[in-house]
């Protein structure tokens, strides 16, 4: 009797690979709290739950997204011009993913 080997593809778990990442990245990234929507929106009048799903799907391609908390709104603006170009994303998904950073970003008085 012949015995059969199954042999998997580097393409199904590379796949499977790619899924665990993106699930495991998109529940760590937070969602705004109402009053922290409510006063981004005040100020900026941008969807910034689109702003989170832009930095996600794009972001997460390069590197481990990190937590918006990780840095200051100051720090986001700095750090996040340089990636937005290396990303090619347009001007309105790069205003809406910075909005949902520092929107997120750690306050000051958290030091």
């Amino acid at each position: 009797m012949k015995r059969r080997s199954f042999r998997v593809g580097a393409y199904p778990l590379l796949i499977a690979g790619v899924a665990f990442v993106a699930f495991n990245c998109t529940s760590a990234i937070p969602h705004l709290s109402s009053d922290e929507l409510a006063n981004a929106k005040r100020e900026q009048h941008l969807d910034l739950e689109y702003g989170r799903s832009t930095y996600i799907s794009n972001c997460a391609g390069c590197h481990q997204l990190h937590r918006p908390s990780k840095y200051t709104a100051t720090e986001w603006g700095n750090v996040f011009p340089e990636m937005a170009a290396k990303a090619h994303l347009s001007s309105l998904d790069s205003a809406s993913v910075i909005s949902y950073l520092k929107a997120s970003a750690k306050s000051l008085a958290k030091h």
